[in-house]
């Protein structure tokens, strides 16, 4: 159970009246797509972490394919 405060909570149903989607699928969507960007931003801290200690970075064809088996 997820719980949010008043003022987001109309606004989310307002925005699911005006695009006809129901809540859940829009806050579905909107976490997803939240926890892709905080793991995408957790990743890149920790590459600058390894960059800034003297590692190797990665080549653009190793963080590539390290992404899509994120995904």
């Amino acid at each position: 159970m997820l719980i949010i405060d008043h003022d987001t909570e109309q606004r989310l149903y307002q925005i699911a009246q005006q695009t006809g989607l129901n809540a859940q699928s829009i806050v579905q969507e909107a976490l997803t797509n939240y926890i892709e960007d905080m793991q995408d931003s957790l990743l890149a801290q920790q590459a600058l972490n390894e960059i800034a200690t003297g590692a190797a970075p990665l080549t653009l064809d190793e963080l590539d394919a390290y992404l899509d088996s994120c995904h």
